[in-house]
């Protein structure tokens, strides 16, 4: 009879020796099937123009020429604001008269015929009106400007709900009829395919200038959650190009710091960066401001590419931006965007979006926002940086917001759920909400008002909620939006209660996944765990069946460097998913605070526990797992007999070593629950 002590050792020799002798990068790639041909194809883009681009182009043209204005009109979501700020902007550098109008995120989203009152209300000169990543659906808008004489581009990339759009010239991907190669691509990106085409057709000078403005066009296009495939890749890829050369320079400490009688530095910090007076760090001193200084540009223009400077001088100052290494997808998608869309979240001012980037346009459009700070460059400067630690601050008051309505999502009665939950949580935290939900059951998720039945709705990609309303055929249900990202609703809650039951009738019909399909693209166990193992995690051992061994470090970098050559990832291009086994018993665990983060802790002294926030594990074979905000899960994870960690693999440079370290997305707790980072 077998014995428990030899049923775990037969179990270890049976992983062992299935253990895989190939290079770490070469499972990953057989198991996505990331060949040549495959990986060239996600990278081709399209040569075909967008409907109406020459229509627009020679709309534009006359309009400059003549000397008559141009009102932008522009969406409040992160790309509105990214296409609104390039319009302006590139067409300022085109020689226009180009006006703006702040966008305000009460009311319908569509351009109204009140919107286009208030615009010439504001710049009774208008001649001509662009939309921005909005007015497709937008006739009576449209309607109203033509009453008034007025010409109207649109440039949008939603879907066409109305039968014929009235605009002057429709430049939309999605609009009825399109057979545009690349639809899923964003509202900045359209308006910057009108600003090449101009600038190639009338003004070829510029055309670098122009493509500089496609950091706006990455920013909206990873807002906006497009698939990163073709010319969003692409675009994508040379928008983060742009943030590093908008990194400004920071002073750093010197030895005269450690010096100094009055409150001396420790001499390790020595060469790192001095955050002391902020507002030293200047905007001017970046790569892309010496750039642009030294050539000959509109101050509008010049202004906007300067605003990325000054935010991320603010983004370093609030310690958000830590090194050149912290400007990547992640960066984008979790700090910037949700910066700027936390302010219809909270209720704040959508003033401060603009003013950061074109401070001139804000005066024009809002002459109540802070009329005091036009008096002098100086006085500007300062109201930008404002604006720009507002939207910072906008973005922590969202977190605890959301925190706040998650708690109360959980403790309510929701008797439809996964699919549907009700929450009182303000409008522009539902979305937020969707999304935490759908990470957490993966399953379609909409979250309505109950009083309302309005709210969002989010879903995997393998489900289209749009498609999925529209062939419900009832009048009662509207979606607007993206395939897997809108605004969803209902004027009963019988029509919701018959489209949850379609849903779940749907989601019931689709076959099993293969278990092939749930495999990591790459499973790693650390060996050190093999030791000592008990009966129950040999077992769960056997069925998760890991790769390899964790590697040598130099391993893990090379493997890091091989996946950092594709990037970027994100939607339609994930990232690899590579997890890690290991026993906690087995793994040196601690809990880090906040002032560790940041570097403000002093060696030798020890934290307040109040303070701990996250959760570093450096596993027996030495990799670093470092788990954000979980410090709540310590007790948790300790108690584990066995864990594994979905990661996200990075390097890290210290004292001129660079070694492998990994951010925890997820963690499985084989004895228990899982745990999702938040």
């Amino acid at each position: 009879m077998t014995t428990p002590a030899e049923h775990v050792l037969d179990s270890v020799i049976s992983v062992a020796r299935n253990f895989s002798k190939r290079r770490p990068f070469d499972i990953i790639r057989e198991r996505r099937g990331w060949d040549t041909a495959a990986i060239e194809q996600i990278e081709l883009g399209t040569d075909e123009p967008l409907p109406d681009l020459e229509r627009s182009v020679a709309l534009i043209h006359a309009a400059i020429t003549q000397g008559r204005t141009i009102t932008v009109l522009t969406d409040y979501d992160m790309d509105g604001v990214a296409a609104g700020i390039l319009t302006y902007a590139g067409l300022a550098e085109l020689g226009a008269q180009v006006e703006l109008v702040v966008p305000h995120y009460e009311g319908p989203r569509e351009i109204t015929a009140e919107k286009v009152d208030q615009a010439v209300a504001q710049y009774p000169t208008t001649s001509l009106i662009i939309t921005c990543d909005v007015g497709i659906n937008s006739n009576d808008g449209i309607d109203r400007a033509h009453q008034r004489g007025i010409e109207v581009i649109v440039t949008d990339h939603h879907i066409q709900t109305v039968d014929a759009c009235r605009a002057d010239a429709v430049v939309d991907p999605n609009r009825t009829g399109c057979t545009y190669p690349e639809p899923d691509i964003c509202g900045s990106q359209v308006a910057l395919h009108i600003l090449d085409a101009y600038a190639r057709a009338h003004y070829p000078t510029k055309s670098p200038a122009i493509a500089m403005l496609s950091v706006f066009g990455g920013i909206g296009g990873l807002a906006d959650v497009m698939p990163l495939r073709g010319q969003t890749r692409a675009l994508v890829r040379r928008a983060l190009g742009l943030l590093v050369l908008a990194l400004p320079e920071v002073p750093v400490y010197t030895k005269q710091d450690s010096l100094r009688e009055d409150n001396p530095i420790k001499r390790y910090k020595i060469g790192e960066w001095n955050l002391e007076e902020p507002d030293r760090i200047d905007p001017d001193t970046s790569t892309l401001m010496r750039i642009v200084n030294g050539q000959d540009h509109d101050r509008r223009y010049r202004q906007a590419l300067r605003g990325l400077s000054l935010l991320l001088a603010r983004l370093i100052a609030a310690g958000k931006v830590s090194s050149v290494d912290s400007l990547d997808v992640s960066f984008l998608g979790f700090t910037l965007t949700p910066m700027f869309n936390a302010t219809r979240r909270v209720d704040a001012d959508m003033a401060d979006s603009f003013m950061v980037f074109v401070p001139e346009a804000v005066r024009a459009s809002r002459p109540d926002y802070m009329p005091h700070v036009f008096a002098s460059d100086s006085e500007i400067e300062k109201a930008r940086r404002i604006a720009a630690d507002t939207l910072l601050l906008n973005n922590e008051n969202r977190k605890e917001l959301t925190k706040a309505a998650m708690e109360d999502i959980h403790l309510a009665e929701q008797p439809y759920a996964p699919y549907l939950w009700f929450s009182e949580a303000k409008p522009g935290v539902l979305g937020l909400l969707a999304s935490n939900l759908l990470t957490e059951t993966g399953m379609p998720t909409m979250v309505v008002n109950p009083h309302t039945l309005s709210g969002s709705a989010r879903a995997p990609e393998w489900f289209d909620v749009l498609g999925f309303v529209a062939d419900m055929n009832d009048s009662r249900l509207h979606a607007l939006g993206h395939h897997q990202a809108c605004g969803v609703g209902a004027t009963e809650l019988e029509a919701l209660e018959g489209l949850i039951s379609a849903i779940d009738g749907y989601v019931r019909s689709l076959p099993e996944p293969d278990p092939a399909d749930l495999r990591a693209d790459l499973h790693m166990m650390d060996i050190e765990s093999l030791a000592r193992l008990d009966v129950a995690s040999a077992d769960t051992l056997l069925r998760l069946q890991p790769d390899i061994p964790v590697p040598m470090a130099t391993e893990l970098v090379d493997l890091a460097k091989c996946l950092s050559e594709l990037a970027p990832f994100g939607q339609g291009f994930p990232a690899a998913d590579i997890r890690v086994t290991f026993q906690p018993v087995n793994a040196a665990v601690k809990l880090m605070s906040r002032k560790e983060e940041a570097g403000e802790l002093e060696k030798g002294v020890e934290p307040d526990p109040a303070d701990y926030k996250h959760v570093k594990i450096t596993t027996g074979h030495g990799l670093d797992l470092l788990w954000w905000n979980k410090a709540d899960q310590y007790q948790t994870l300790m108690d584990a007999a066995l864990v594994t960690a979905t990661i996200t693999l990075s390097t890290n440079q210290f004292m001129g070593n660079i070694r492998p370290q990994a951010i925890v997305s997820s963690l499985e707790i084989h004895s228990g629950p899982s745990v999702q980072n938040s």
